[in-house]
Parts: structure tokens; sequence; C-alpha cells
């Protein structure tokens, strides 16, 4: 008996060492995939310098005021503050900031194209000034009216709070119908599927990196409109709620 409680105990010890090589694996590529993401989007910030365009589209602004082409003015400033925005070296920014920029991109979009913008935010003020990755909204926005509107009808940007305190924001359109399954065979794939190089793994890889585990990322077709949804937790600094139930 003595053997034999010998052998058992010798054997969970193993067992219960495996799991614990296991996991500190996981772990570990997870921590690597982490910092692959991260690099991928220095590099692909890195290849931009913003100071000369800037500096470029500064000049056309003022020339574009003395003009009195105020249509031309406000696109150019519109495009500046947004280029300017999504160049930030520091990758995080607030919900409120990310508002502001998608705002400037459809003033961009409207000079092209016959769409309206809508906005339903029913967040307290400290709210919009939880931390998120830069950059996140405008490729979506951008789907909806290229992809969803073909250039032509509405999108919704609504954010509010989820029963459990979280943040769900959600852009609404509806254009031709989202072919979900595509959707989600382009976030399981490991190659950049997205026309402009910037989509949605480019959202979901972000979104990961800065709450891992602890957001959602939904696409569906519901009542005619195609919806993407993000649920994020409230941010600040190193913390996040990532405890609250989803």
């Amino acid at each position: 008996q003595r053997h034999v409680g010998a052998c058992l105990f010798q054997k969970r010890r193993q067992q219960r060492a495996q799991r614990r090589r296991q996991k500190e694996a996981a772990e570990r590529r997870q921590r690597q995939e982490q910092e692959r993401s991260r690099l991928e989007i220095r590099q692909l910030f890195s290849k931009m310098n913003p100071h000369f365009i800037n500096n470029t589209l500064d000049t056309l602004r003022w020339y574009a005021e003395d003009k009195g082409y105020r249509d031309v003015y406000d696109f150019l400033s519109a495009f500046n503050r947004l280029l300017m925005y999504n160049m930030e070296k520091n990758r995080v920014t607030t919900l409120q900031s990310e508002l502001d920029a998608v705002s400037d991109y459809i003033l961009l979009q409207k000079m092209k194209y016959d769409i309206e913008y809508e906005t339903e935010i029913a967040l307290p003020a400290p709210m919009l000034q939880s931390e998120m990755p830069r950059f996140i909204l405008q490729p979506l926005v951008e789907n909806a009216i290229l992809h969803g509107l073909e250039g032509r009808g509405r999108v919704t940007l609504s954010a509010g709070l989820t029963p459990a305190g979280k943040i769900r924001i959600c852009i609404a359109n509806g254009g031709l119908p989202l072919d979900v399954e595509k959707m989600e065979e382009i976030l399981r794939s490991a190659k950049d599927l997205s026309s402009n190089g910037i989509g949605i793994q480019y959202v979901v890889q972000m979104l990961e990196a800065r709450f891992p585990g602890a957001y959602e990322f939904n696409v569906s077709v519901e009542n005619g409109e195609n919806l993407v949804e993000i649920v994020i937790p409230f941010s600040k600094g190193e913390y996040y709620a990532k405890d609250f139930d989803r």
C-alpha cells in the first residue's frame, strides 16, 4: 500500500508540474505574440514622418483661408488634426479623443461621399476619459462607409454602459449586409486581409494588446443593420476593471 501511495503521489506531482509547465508556456507564447504585435505597429508608424506633412498642410490651410476657400480650409484643418492625432507616438488615448478623431474623419469623407453621421453617447463625462488604444474607431467607421454603405447612407456611432459597467461602443449602418462568416474568417487569419492594411485585424490586435482577454469584438446583422460592437473595461493608467462580469 505504501508503494502504491508513493506512486500516486509521484504521479500527481508530475501532473501538477506538467500543468504548470503548460501554463507557463502558454503565457510565454502570449507575451511573445503581444510583443510581436507591438513591434509591427511601431514599424508601421515609424515609416511616417508627420512633421513635413504637417507643415505643408498648414501652409495650404492658411493659403485657402487667405483666398476665401472656406470649405478647403475646413478640410485641411480636419485632415491636419486627424493626421497628427493618428501619428502620435503614444499609442494610448481617451475615448473622447477617439470620438473627436472620428468626427474629423467624417468631415473629410463628406467632401466625397453622400453620408450622414449620428452619435448617441450615453456615458457620464468621466467615462469619456477612459483610456484605450489610438486609431481604433476610424477603421471601423471607414469600413462601414466604403464596404457597407458604398459611400451613400447613414452611419451611427453609439456608446453606453453594459449592465456590468463596461463601455460598449457600436457602429451601425444600414448598407449591404455584412458577411459575418467572412469577417470571422478574417479575424481568425494570421495574414492581414484588409484592403488598406489597417482594418479589423489591426483593431482586434490593439485591443488584445491593451486588454488581454478582457474585451469583446462582435459583428452581426440585426433588423437590417450591420453592427460592429466593441466592449472594453474602464481604463486609467495601468488599471482597468478586468474582473467585472461581462
